[in-house]
């Protein structure tokens, strides 16, 4: 099995700051998770993505940060 992340739902506040509910599968660690992540500056932040905070393995950090960097550059959050 691979690693899996979706979208579960976004919201921009008037500031311009995004936040966005993720949710997926780490296929290292076997195991699901939630998160809310905080995109400032074009930025993705969240504990989920900090390597000394996250429960995910480092390859399925990398695949998360990867996947919202993709959808927020394509407008998916506008």
């Amino acid at each position: 099995m691979s690693h899996s992340v979706y979208t579960v739902d976004f919201k921009k506040t008037q500031i311009n700051i995004c936040f966005i509910e993720i949710a997926g599968y780490d296929a290292i660690s076997d195991s699901s998770f939630s998160a809310v992540i905080k995109f400032l500056n074009n930025k993705p932040y969240g504990d989920i993505l900090h390597p000394s905070r996250s429960s995910l393995s480092s390859e399925c950090r990398e695949y998360v940060r990867l996947f919202l960097m993709d959808q927020y550059n394509s407008g998916a959050y506008n």
